[in-house]
């Protein structure tokens, strides 16, 4: 019988990118070298199993991620006969955010601010810092027909004063759909497509939810950023980081915006959670991982830490909050 272990490093393992890592295991049975490959598709190398039943590999990385390594192991003959896998995560080691680039800027309609959105050589996610107002999007009790619900209704009309289809939802008839507590059902861009477009499950619920609101401009999508890909969400106030997903699209001219959910998470105040008059205007740090999303990009059975779960490697991948914070210090 043939036994193929990876001694080292620890499933889960956080090791810095810089470093060398030495891959270390044993293999008895028969097996004479082992050939050790990352998520299932790039070649690392292969090691010849000693006397002693001890092989080691050691490779040096450039991009830090979370990896799936996997060890098979042959025989003389070239017969794979054993395989053993881990997951490491390889963080820069560094806080530096001195190299940063910028990828675009969003000008606010409003304000007349300018946001630059930031990505660091080496890796994909795009960052910037802003504030953050309050969207309520597909909750339940977002818009109602009496103007009392979360939002104002203003918020949900066009320029010539009807119902945008783009928030509300319309049904067959052409007439906007009302749910059962007698309020319209409002969308989110990221769906659940296994639910019918009349029923509130399929959208993005802004109460129970972390997420953000991504820029209406070509250069999000240009950069890989669309719904479903995940982010990390940092208050430089309460020092409080959230992991959301992306689940809408909102106007061009704005950026920096949050589900309702999000915002309680990263403890906004009650004034500061209103969707009408809240919201705060600097102090909060935007990461988003663009390819992140899953297939299906939604599911109505998703949960916050289903979120956190996928979302907090990618985070320490990219450096954590060692490096948000020398980036929020640098670009503050």
């Amino acid at each position: 019988m043939s036994i193929l272990t990876i001694s080292r490093p620890a499933n889960g393992a956080h090791l810095p990118l810089e470093a060398p890592v030495s891959f270390v295991g044993t293999a008895t049975g028969g097996v004479t070298r082992v050939v050790v490959t990352a998520d299932e598709e790039f070649a690392l190398g292969e090691a010849v199993v000693d006397p002693d039943g001890g092989w080691t590999l050691t490779r040096q990385f450039s991009v830090g991620a979370q990896r799936k390594i996997t060890v098979t192991g042959f025989d003389a003959a070239g017969d794979a006969m054993e395989t053993d896998a881990l997951t490491i995560v390889l963080v820069p080691s560094t806080a530096d955010c001195s190299t940063r680039v910028v990828l675009f800027s969003v000008t606010d309609g409003d304000t007349g601010k300018v946001t630059r959105v930031f990505k660091l050589p080496g890796t994909e996610a795009l960052f910037f810092l802003s504030g953050m107002t309050i969207c309520v999007d597909g909750s339940p009790n977002a818009y109602c027909p009496d103007d009392k619900g979360l939002d104002a209704l203003k918020n949900a009309r066009r320029k010539d004063g009807s119902l945008s289809p783009d928030v509300i939802v319309f049904g067959a008839d052409d007439k906007p759909v009302i749910g059962e507590n007698g309020c319209f059902i409002s969308q989110t861009a990221l769906q659940d497509a296994t639910k019918s477009r009349t029923n509130p499950s399929r959208y993005v619920d802004a109460e129970r939810i972390p997420f953000i609101v991504l820029p209406g401009i070509p250069k999000v999508g240009q950069n890989g950023l669309v719904p479903g890909d995940l982010a990390a969400v940092f208050h430089k106030v309460t020092q409080k980081l959230v992991f959301a997903i992306c689940a809408d699209v909102g106007p061009s001219d704005h950026i920096g915006e949050g589900s309702l959910f999000l915002a309680k998470e990263l403890g906004f105040t009650k004034k500061q959670q209103n969707a009408r008059t809240g919201g705060v205007d600097k102090g909060i740090f935007y990461v988003a991982f663009p390819g992140s999303r899953q297939s299906p990009r939604w599911s109505a059975t998703r949960t916050p830490a289903d979120i956190a779960h996928s979302a907090s490697p990618l985070f320490e991948a990219w450096g954590g909050l060692t490096r948000l914070k020398s980036c929020f210090s640098d670009i503050g």
